[in-house]
Protein backbone atom coordinates (compact mmCIF):
# COMPACT_ATOMS: atom_id res chain seq x y z
CA UNK A 1 0.00 0.00 0.00
CA UNK A 2 2.75 2.08 1.36
CA UNK A 3 4.51 1.43 -2.47
CA UNK A 4 1.19 2.14 -4.24
CA UNK A 5 1.18 5.61 -2.68
CA UNK A 6 5.15 6.68 -3.35
CA UNK A 7 3.97 6.01 -7.02
CA UNK A 8 1.15 8.08 -7.11
CA UNK A 9 3.16 10.88 -5.51
CA UNK A 10 6.44 10.81 -7.52
CA UNK A 11 3.53 10.67 -10.80
CA UNK A 12 2.11 13.61 -9.84
CA UNK A 13 5.59 14.99 -8.95
CA UNK A 14 6.96 14.17 -12.33
CA UNK A 15 3.47 15.61 -13.94
CA UNK A 16 4.31 19.11 -12.07
CA UNK A 17 7.52 19.08 -13.72
CA UNK A 18 6.56 18.58 -17.22
CA UNK A 19 3.85 21.04 -16.91
CA UNK A 20 6.55 23.83 -15.12
CA UNK A 21 8.66 22.71 -18.18
CA UNK A 22 6.89 22.82 -21.17
CA UNK A 23 5.60 26.31 -19.75
CA UNK A 24 9.18 27.53 -19.13
CA UNK A 25 10.05 26.41 -22.95
CA UNK A 26 7.03 28.58 -23.62
CA UNK A 27 7.99 31.71 -22.03
CA UNK A 28 11.53 31.93 -23.98
CA UNK A 29 10.62 30.77 -27.08
CA UNK A 30 7.05 32.13 -27.70
CA UNK A 31 7.68 35.91 -28.87
CA UNK A 32 4.72 38.05 -28.29
CA UNK A 33 4.16 41.64 -28.14
CA UNK A 34 0.59 42.86 -26.25
CA UNK A 35 -1.85 44.08 -28.06
CA UNK A 36 -5.68 45.44 -28.16
CA UNK A 37 -7.12 44.44 -24.67
CA UNK A 38 -3.65 43.16 -23.44
CA UNK A 39 -1.54 46.37 -24.33
CA UNK A 40 -4.19 48.27 -21.93
CA UNK A 41 -3.59 45.54 -19.32
CA UNK A 42 0.00 46.24 -19.71
CA UNK A 43 -0.38 49.80 -20.04
CA UNK A 44 -2.38 50.37 -16.68
CA UNK A 45 0.21 48.16 -15.21
CA UNK A 46 2.93 50.36 -16.34
CA UNK A 47 1.76 53.22 -15.24
CA UNK A 48 0.50 52.10 -11.63
CA UNK A 49 4.45 50.55 -11.52
CA UNK A 50 5.90 54.41 -12.25
CA UNK A 51 3.51 56.01 -10.09
CA UNK A 52 0.82 57.33 -12.34
CA UNK A 53 -2.06 55.96 -10.82
CA UNK A 54 -4.58 53.32 -11.55
CA UNK A 55 -4.30 55.54 -15.45
CA UNK A 56 -4.91 54.69 -18.92
CA UNK A 57 -4.18 57.15 -21.63
CA UNK A 58 -3.76 59.79 -18.66
CA UNK A 59 -7.70 58.69 -17.36
CA UNK A 60 -8.71 56.83 -14.54
CA UNK A 61 -9.05 53.45 -15.58
CA UNK A 62 -12.04 51.58 -15.42
CA UNK A 63 -12.96 50.16 -19.01
CA UNK A 64 -12.10 46.28 -18.15
CA UNK A 65 -11.57 44.19 -15.09
CA UNK A 66 -8.84 45.58 -12.99
CA UNK A 67 -7.36 42.79 -11.07
CA UNK A 68 -4.89 41.75 -13.52
CA UNK A 69 -3.57 45.03 -14.99
CA UNK A 70 -3.22 45.93 -10.61
CA UNK A 71 -1.66 42.49 -9.93
CA UNK A 72 0.99 43.35 -13.07
CA UNK A 73 1.66 46.47 -11.72
CA UNK A 74 2.71 45.66 -8.63
CA UNK A 75 4.61 42.45 -9.60
CA UNK A 76 6.34 45.63 -12.10
CA UNK A 77 6.76 47.63 -9.24
CA UNK A 78 8.82 45.01 -7.51
CA UNK A 79 10.59 43.74 -10.76
CA UNK A 80 10.89 45.49 -13.90
CA UNK A 81 8.15 46.79 -16.28
CA UNK A 82 8.64 44.86 -19.06
CA UNK A 83 7.06 41.97 -21.19
CA UNK A 84 9.09 39.27 -19.49
CA UNK A 85 8.48 39.74 -15.89
CA UNK A 86 4.86 39.47 -17.23
CA UNK A 87 5.82 35.99 -17.94
CA UNK A 88 7.44 35.39 -15.33
CA UNK A 89 4.35 36.42 -13.07
CA UNK A 90 2.12 34.40 -15.39
CA UNK A 91 4.86 31.03 -14.92
CA UNK A 92 4.30 31.76 -11.06
CA UNK A 93 0.84 31.70 -10.86
CA UNK A 94 0.89 28.33 -13.10
CA UNK A 95 2.97 26.51 -11.24
CA UNK A 96 0.57 27.75 -8.01
CA UNK A 97 -2.52 25.93 -10.21
CA UNK A 98 -0.49 22.95 -10.54
CA UNK A 99 0.16 22.58 -7.06
CA UNK A 100 -3.26 24.06 -5.61
CA UNK A 101 -5.09 21.20 -8.34
CA UNK A 102 -2.27 18.05 -6.88
CA UNK A 103 -3.18 19.06 -3.37
CA UNK A 104 -6.95 19.30 -4.22
CA UNK A 105 -7.20 15.63 -6.34
CA UNK A 106 -5.28 13.88 -3.29
CA UNK A 107 -7.74 16.09 -0.45
CA UNK A 108 -10.57 14.78 -2.55
CA UNK A 109 -9.16 11.24 -2.65
CA UNK A 110 -10.07 10.60 -5.63
CA UNK A 111 -8.37 7.15 -6.94
CA UNK A 112 -4.66 7.45 -8.12
CA UNK A 113 -4.99 7.24 -11.87
CA UNK A 114 -7.73 10.13 -11.93
CA UNK A 115 -5.32 12.08 -9.80
CA UNK A 116 -2.39 11.84 -11.96
CA UNK A 117 -4.96 11.80 -15.31
CA UNK A 118 -6.36 14.69 -14.00
CA UNK A 119 -3.28 16.85 -13.49
CA UNK A 120 -1.66 15.81 -16.81
CA UNK A 121 -4.55 17.99 -18.30
CA UNK A 122 -4.36 20.52 -16.78
CA UNK A 123 -0.32 20.19 -17.17
CA UNK A 124 -0.14 19.65 -20.81
CA UNK A 125 -3.25 21.34 -22.27
CA UNK A 126 -1.98 23.05 -25.06
CA UNK A 127 -3.99 26.18 -23.77
CA UNK A 128 -3.02 26.22 -20.17
CA UNK A 129 0.78 26.36 -21.52
CA UNK A 130 0.02 28.03 -23.88
CA UNK A 131 -1.35 31.49 -22.60
CA UNK A 132 1.59 31.67 -19.88
CA UNK A 133 3.14 33.86 -22.55
CA UNK A 134 -0.66 36.22 -23.02
CA UNK A 135 -0.64 39.02 -20.39
CA UNK A 136 -3.99 39.00 -19.71
CA UNK A 137 -6.31 37.77 -17.28
CA UNK A 138 -6.84 33.88 -18.24
CA UNK A 139 -3.50 32.64 -16.43
CA UNK A 140 -4.90 34.53 -12.99
CA UNK A 141 -8.74 33.22 -13.73
CA UNK A 142 -7.58 29.15 -14.11
CA UNK A 143 -5.61 29.84 -10.94
CA UNK A 144 -8.01 31.70 -8.75
CA UNK A 145 -10.73 29.22 -10.17
CA UNK A 146 -8.70 26.39 -9.03
CA UNK A 147 -7.73 27.54 -5.79
CA UNK A 148 -11.70 28.18 -4.80
CA UNK A 149 -11.99 24.22 -5.50
CA UNK A 150 -8.99 23.67 -3.18
CA UNK A 151 -10.34 25.97 -0.71
CA UNK A 152 -13.54 24.25 -0.44
CA UNK A 153 -12.15 20.73 0.11
CA UNK A 154 -10.71 22.24 3.66
CA UNK A 155 -12.05 21.10 6.63
CA UNK A 156 -11.52 24.33 8.69
CA UNK A 157 -13.60 27.41 9.60
CA UNK A 158 -11.63 29.66 7.71
CA UNK A 159 -12.45 28.32 4.12
CA UNK A 160 -15.43 30.32 4.24
CA UNK A 161 -14.08 33.97 4.03
CA UNK A 162 -11.34 32.16 2.03
CA UNK A 163 -13.69 31.23 -0.35
CA UNK A 164 -15.04 34.69 -0.39
CA UNK A 165 -12.20 36.79 -0.40
CA UNK A 166 -11.16 34.28 -3.40
CA UNK A 167 -14.56 34.59 -5.20
CA UNK A 168 -14.58 38.60 -4.62
CA UNK A 169 -10.78 38.44 -6.53
CA UNK A 170 -12.30 35.98 -9.07
CA UNK A 171 -15.15 38.81 -9.42
CA UNK A 172 -12.57 41.56 -9.64
CA UNK A 173 -10.82 39.89 -12.80
CA UNK A 174 -14.20 38.06 -14.27
CA UNK A 175 -16.87 39.71 -13.65
CA UNK A 176 -18.88 36.41 -14.24
CA UNK A 177 -18.12 34.68 -11.59
CA UNK A 178 -20.22 36.73 -9.63
CA UNK A 179 -22.01 33.92 -9.76
CA UNK A 180 -20.32 31.66 -7.76
CA UNK A 181 -20.91 33.15 -4.30
CA UNK A 182 -24.43 33.78 -5.33
CA UNK A 183 -25.20 30.19 -7.08
CA UNK A 184 -23.44 28.22 -3.89
CA UNK A 185 -24.59 30.16 -1.00
CA UNK A 186 -28.00 30.58 -2.29
CA UNK A 187 -28.42 26.39 -3.14
CA UNK A 188 -27.13 25.60 0.30
CA UNK A 189 -29.76 28.47 1.92
CA UNK A 190 -32.45 27.24 0.12
CA UNK A 191 -32.20 23.52 0.78
CA UNK A 192 -33.29 22.69 4.25
CA UNK A 193 -30.73 19.92 4.73
CA UNK A 194 -28.00 22.09 4.15
CA UNK A 195 -29.29 25.31 5.46
CA UNK A 196 -29.25 23.76 9.00
CA UNK A 197 -25.55 23.18 8.75
CA UNK A 198 -24.05 25.72 6.93
CA UNK A 199 -26.25 28.39 7.13
CA UNK A 200 -23.24 31.02 8.56
CA UNK A 201 -20.89 29.92 6.05
CA UNK A 202 -23.26 30.52 3.28
CA UNK A 203 -23.87 33.94 4.46
CA UNK A 204 -20.49 35.00 5.07
CA UNK A 205 -19.44 33.56 1.47
CA UNK A 206 -22.01 35.47 0.13
CA UNK A 207 -21.29 39.01 1.83
CA UNK A 208 -16.64 38.51 2.04
CA UNK A 209 -17.09 39.05 -1.58
CA UNK A 210 -19.02 42.21 -1.59
CA UNK A 211 -16.50 43.70 0.96
CA UNK A 212 -13.53 42.60 -1.18
CA UNK A 213 -14.75 45.05 -4.56
CA UNK A 214 -16.01 47.38 -2.58
CA UNK A 215 -13.50 49.57 -2.51
CA UNK A 216 -13.57 49.45 -5.95
CA UNK A 217 -16.78 50.13 -6.42
CA UNK A 218 -16.28 53.09 -3.70
CA UNK A 219 -13.50 54.31 -5.68
CA UNK A 220 -15.47 54.00 -9.22
CA UNK A 221 -18.01 56.44 -7.67
CA UNK A 222 -15.97 58.78 -6.35
CA UNK A 223 -14.04 59.25 -9.67
CA UNK A 224 -17.00 58.86 -11.93
CA UNK A 225 -20.33 59.60 -10.20
CA UNK A 226 -21.77 56.76 -11.18
CA UNK A 227 -22.31 52.90 -10.16
CA UNK A 228 -19.36 51.14 -11.62
CA UNK A 229 -19.48 47.52 -10.02
CA UNK A 230 -16.41 46.20 -11.53
CA UNK A 231 -16.11 47.86 -15.46
CA UNK A 232 -17.88 50.14 -17.53
CA UNK A 233 -17.09 47.93 -20.71
CA UNK A 234 -20.77 45.59 -19.90
CA UNK A 235 -22.79 47.59 -22.27
CA UNK A 236 -20.27 48.32 -24.82
CA UNK A 237 -19.98 44.45 -25.25
CA UNK A 238 -23.86 43.94 -24.94
CA UNK A 239 -24.61 46.65 -27.46
CA UNK A 240 -22.08 45.80 -30.09
CA UNK A 241 -22.56 41.99 -30.03
CA UNK A 242 -26.70 42.08 -30.35
CA UNK A 243 -27.88 44.29 -33.00
CA UNK A 244 -29.62 44.04 -36.14
CA UNK A 245 -26.61 44.37 -38.21
CA UNK A 246 -24.69 41.79 -36.34
CA UNK A 247 -24.68 38.87 -38.12
CA UNK A 248 -21.84 36.85 -37.39
CA UNK A 249 -22.29 36.60 -33.32
CA UNK A 250 -18.81 38.27 -33.27
CA UNK A 251 -17.47 41.78 -32.13
CA UNK A 252 -18.21 44.10 -34.79
CA UNK A 253 -16.96 48.27 -34.82
CA UNK A 254 -18.89 50.44 -33.07
CA UNK A 255 -19.43 52.62 -36.51
CA UNK A 256 -21.04 49.41 -38.01
CA UNK A 257 -23.39 49.43 -35.07
CA UNK A 258 -27.27 50.59 -36.34
CA UNK A 259 -27.87 53.45 -33.99
CA UNK A 260 -31.24 55.43 -33.94
CA UNK A 261 -31.52 59.36 -33.70
CA UNK A 262 -32.95 58.67 -30.36
CA UNK A 263 -29.93 56.29 -29.66
CA UNK A 264 -27.41 59.17 -30.80
CA UNK A 265 -29.50 61.76 -28.64
CA UNK A 266 -29.18 59.69 -25.43
CA UNK A 267 -25.32 59.00 -26.09
CA UNK A 268 -25.34 63.06 -26.82
CA UNK A 269 -27.33 63.76 -23.67
CA UNK A 270 -25.92 61.50 -21.33
CA UNK A 271 -22.25 60.69 -22.43
CA UNK A 272 -21.75 63.66 -24.87
CA UNK A 273 -20.45 61.23 -27.28
CA UNK A 274 -22.42 62.38 -30.86
CA UNK A 275 -22.66 60.82 -34.47
CA UNK A 276 -19.05 61.68 -34.85
CA UNK A 277 -17.19 59.83 -31.97
CA UNK A 278 -19.27 56.71 -33.69
CA UNK A 279 -18.40 57.45 -36.99
CA UNK A 280 -14.74 57.64 -36.69
CA UNK A 281 -12.38 54.96 -37.55
CA UNK A 282 -9.98 54.20 -35.02
CA UNK A 283 -11.68 51.51 -32.49
CA UNK A 284 -8.99 51.24 -30.49
CA UNK A 285 -9.25 55.40 -29.56
CA UNK A 286 -12.95 55.04 -29.10
CA UNK A 287 -12.65 52.19 -26.44
CA UNK A 288 -10.01 54.25 -24.38
CA UNK A 289 -12.61 57.28 -23.94
CA UNK A 290 -15.30 55.18 -23.32
CA UNK A 291 -16.94 56.35 -20.08
CA UNK A 292 -19.03 54.22 -17.24
CA UNK A 293 -21.98 56.98 -18.54
CA UNK A 294 -21.75 56.05 -22.05
CA UNK A 295 -21.59 52.19 -21.18
CA UNK A 296 -24.87 53.10 -18.87
CA UNK A 297 -26.64 53.74 -22.16
CA UNK A 298 -25.01 51.52 -24.16
CA UNK A 299 -26.50 48.80 -22.30
CA UNK A 300 -30.11 50.02 -22.13
CA UNK A 301 -29.72 49.86 -26.13
CA UNK A 302 -28.35 46.31 -26.15
CA UNK A 303 -31.42 45.18 -23.40
CA UNK A 304 -34.13 46.81 -25.59
CA UNK A 305 -32.63 45.40 -28.61
CA UNK A 306 -32.66 41.63 -27.06
CA UNK A 307 -36.39 42.38 -25.27
CA UNK A 308 -37.86 43.46 -29.05
CA UNK A 309 -35.76 40.46 -31.11
CA UNK A 310 -35.36 37.18 -28.85
CA UNK A 311 -35.32 34.96 -31.88
CA UNK A 312 -32.40 36.82 -33.25
CA UNK A 313 -30.84 37.14 -29.94
CA UNK A 314 -30.96 33.21 -29.47
CA UNK A 315 -29.29 32.96 -32.90
CA UNK A 316 -26.82 34.84 -32.31
CA UNK A 317 -26.00 33.16 -28.58
CA UNK A 318 -25.65 29.78 -30.47
CA UNK A 319 -23.32 31.41 -32.91
CA UNK A 320 -21.27 33.14 -29.93
CA UNK A 321 -20.78 29.85 -28.18
CA UNK A 322 -19.75 27.97 -31.94
CA UNK A 323 -17.08 30.97 -32.04
CA UNK A 324 -16.10 29.77 -28.50
CA UNK A 325 -15.17 26.28 -29.09
CA UNK A 326 -13.87 26.97 -32.01
CA UNK A 327 -9.83 26.19 -32.08
CA UNK A 328 -8.68 29.08 -34.05
CA UNK A 329 -10.37 31.41 -31.01
CA UNK A 330 -8.84 29.75 -28.59
CA UNK A 331 -4.74 29.45 -29.86
CA UNK A 332 -4.91 32.66 -32.38
CA UNK A 333 -3.91 34.70 -29.56
CA UNK A 334 -0.46 33.38 -27.99
CA UNK A 335 0.29 32.43 -31.27
CA UNK A 336 -0.73 35.75 -33.23
CA UNK A 337 2.89 37.16 -34.21
CA UNK A 338 3.77 33.27 -34.73
CA UNK A 339 3.17 30.32 -36.71
CA UNK A 340 1.17 29.02 -34.74
CA UNK A 341 0.36 25.25 -33.42
CA UNK A 342 1.01 22.11 -35.66
CA UNK A 343 -2.76 21.32 -37.38
CA UNK A 344 -2.82 17.55 -35.57
CA UNK A 345 -2.03 19.61 -32.09
CA UNK A 346 -5.01 22.23 -32.98
CA UNK A 347 -7.23 18.98 -33.65
CA UNK A 348 -6.10 17.20 -30.54
CA UNK A 349 -6.86 20.19 -28.97
CA UNK A 350 -9.99 20.49 -30.16
CA UNK A 351 -10.96 16.97 -29.73
CA UNK A 352 -10.17 17.15 -26.22
CA UNK A 353 -11.59 20.60 -25.58
CA UNK A 354 -15.25 18.58 -27.03
CA UNK A 355 -14.79 15.71 -24.65
CA UNK A 356 -14.39 17.36 -21.88
CA UNK A 357 -17.07 19.56 -22.35
CA UNK A 358 -20.00 16.52 -23.33
CA UNK A 359 -18.81 15.01 -20.49
CA UNK A 360 -18.83 17.63 -17.94
CA UNK A 361 -22.78 18.86 -19.25
CA UNK A 362 -22.96 14.58 -18.39
CA UNK A 363 -21.58 14.61 -14.84
CA UNK A 364 -23.53 18.18 -14.16
CA UNK A 365 -26.92 15.92 -14.90
CA UNK A 366 -25.18 12.74 -12.76
CA UNK A 367 -24.65 14.87 -9.85
CA UNK A 368 -28.05 16.83 -9.99
CA UNK A 369 -29.76 13.46 -9.70
CA UNK A 370 -27.74 11.62 -7.19
CA UNK A 371 -25.30 14.17 -5.03
CA UNK A 372 -22.07 14.03 -4.13
CA UNK A 373 -21.22 13.26 -0.81
CA UNK A 374 -20.41 16.00 1.69
CA UNK A 375 -16.51 16.14 1.00
CA UNK A 376 -16.81 16.45 -2.60
CA UNK A 377 -20.29 18.44 -2.66
CA UNK A 378 -18.93 22.33 -2.34
CA UNK A 379 -16.20 22.36 -4.25
CA UNK A 380 -18.69 20.76 -7.12
CA UNK A 381 -21.04 23.53 -6.48
CA UNK A 382 -18.30 25.77 -6.77
CA UNK A 383 -17.27 23.90 -10.47
CA UNK A 384 -20.81 24.43 -11.40
CA UNK A 385 -21.09 28.01 -10.41
CA UNK A 386 -17.67 28.93 -12.44
CA UNK A 387 -19.37 26.85 -15.66
CA UNK A 388 -22.33 28.44 -15.39
CA UNK A 389 -21.09 31.75 -15.40
CA UNK A 390 -18.66 31.47 -17.99
CA UNK A 391 -20.96 30.03 -20.37
CA UNK A 392 -23.86 32.28 -19.74
CA UNK A 393 -21.48 35.35 -20.13
CA UNK A 394 -20.87 34.19 -23.34
CA UNK A 395 -24.04 33.62 -24.65
CA UNK A 396 -25.58 37.16 -23.50
CA UNK A 397 -22.26 38.96 -24.31
CA UNK A 398 -19.20 37.72 -26.15
CA UNK A 399 -17.67 34.75 -27.54
CA UNK A 400 -13.84 33.96 -27.42
CA UNK A 401 -11.83 30.69 -26.66
CA UNK A 402 -9.84 32.19 -24.34
CA UNK A 403 -13.13 33.18 -22.12
CA UNK A 404 -13.39 29.45 -21.39
CA UNK A 405 -10.09 28.78 -19.80
CA UNK A 406 -11.10 29.40 -16.36
CA UNK A 407 -13.63 26.35 -16.86
CA UNK A 408 -10.91 23.96 -17.86
CA UNK A 409 -10.57 23.52 -14.23
CA UNK A 410 -14.36 22.95 -13.23
CA UNK A 411 -15.10 20.77 -16.15
CA UNK A 412 -12.25 18.36 -14.89
CA UNK A 413 -13.17 18.18 -11.48
CA UNK A 414 -16.95 17.14 -12.27
CA UNK A 415 -15.55 14.62 -14.68
CA UNK A 416 -13.73 13.34 -11.74
CA UNK A 417 -16.38 12.82 -9.85
CA UNK A 418 -18.77 11.31 -12.24
CA UNK A 419 -16.23 8.42 -12.52
CA UNK A 420 -15.74 8.03 -9.10
CA UNK A 421 -16.83 5.09 -7.37
CA UNK A 422 -20.44 4.84 -5.69
CA UNK A 423 -18.76 5.89 -2.66
CA UNK A 424 -18.36 9.32 -3.35
CA UNK A 425 -22.59 9.97 -4.08
CA UNK A 426 -24.78 10.37 -1.49
CA UNK A 427 -27.52 8.90 -2.87
CA UNK A 428 -25.57 5.82 -4.11
CA UNK A 429 -24.65 4.92 -0.78
CA UNK A 430 -27.37 6.33 2.05
CA UNK A 431 -25.64 4.36 4.86
CA UNK A 432 -22.45 7.15 4.99
CA UNK A 433 -25.13 9.88 4.32
CA UNK A 434 -23.76 12.44 6.89
CA UNK A 435 -20.81 10.63 7.98
CA UNK A 436 -18.37 13.57 6.49
CA UNK A 437 -19.86 16.61 7.51
CA UNK A 438 -18.52 19.72 5.84
CA UNK A 439 -17.16 21.37 8.81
Amino acid sequence: MMRRFDLTFWLLFLTIILGVALRIYCVFVVDLSPELDFRRYYEVAENLAAGRGITLSETPYVAQPPLYPLLLGGWFFISEANVMSGKVLNLLLSVFTLLSWAWLVARARFPAWMQVVSLLIIAVHPAMVAYVVVLGTETLSVFLCTSLLAVAMLRSSLRWPLLGFISGFAILNRPQLLVVPMFVGGVILLLPMLRSRFCRGAIMLMIVPLLVVAPWMIRNFLTFDVFVPVSANSGYVLMVNNNENNGSGAWMPLSQVPLSDENLMAFERHAGMGRDFFAGDDEGLKFRMWTPQADKVASDVGKKWIVSNPLDFVELAWMRLKITYDIDSLMMWPFRQDAGLPNALMQITYALDLVLALLSVLGCVVGLLFRPRDRLLLSWLCALAVMFGIIAGVLLFEGQGRYLMPMLPAQVFVIMILFSPREAWTSLNRNSVGADVMA
